[in-house]
């Protein structure tokens, strides 16, 4: 019962991590940080299918190629990397006084 628990919660994880993650992909290269095809959308249902597949095939190419350590390490830095990344970026608009609507972001214990 143990081991079929944390497989649902491993392939949960897994899901939420496709479609979440690649959202981020897509904003990249919408944003023209990565090639602008990426960025590509189905005209039906609004999903950036190709960002989708492109990190689902990142994420299989590492998980063939690595052990778990190595992949635990791996995704521990990157998910470390991110928070700090979207940390300085709030930190920096504050200090810049942006609003995309409304007040400007102020921040406790900001700048």
């Amino acid at each position: 019962i143990v081991l079929a628990t944390a497989s649902i919660s491993m392939f949960g994880f897994l899901v939420g991590n496709l479609l979440g993650s690649s959202r981020m992909v897509y904003a990249l290269a919408r944003d023209g940080w990565l090639p602008s095809f990426i960025a590509r959308v189905s005209p039906r249902a609004q999903v950036p299918r190709v960002a989708i597949v492109l990190h689902n095939l990142i994420g299989l190419a590492l998980a063939i190629g690595g052990d778990f350590v190595t992949l635990a390490a791996v995704s521990g830095g990157a998910i470390c990397l991110v928070y700090v990344a979207v940390a300085a970026a709030a930190w920096r608009l504050q200090a810049q006084g942006r609003a995309d609507r409304g007040t400007p972001l102020t921040l406790p214990g900001g700048p």
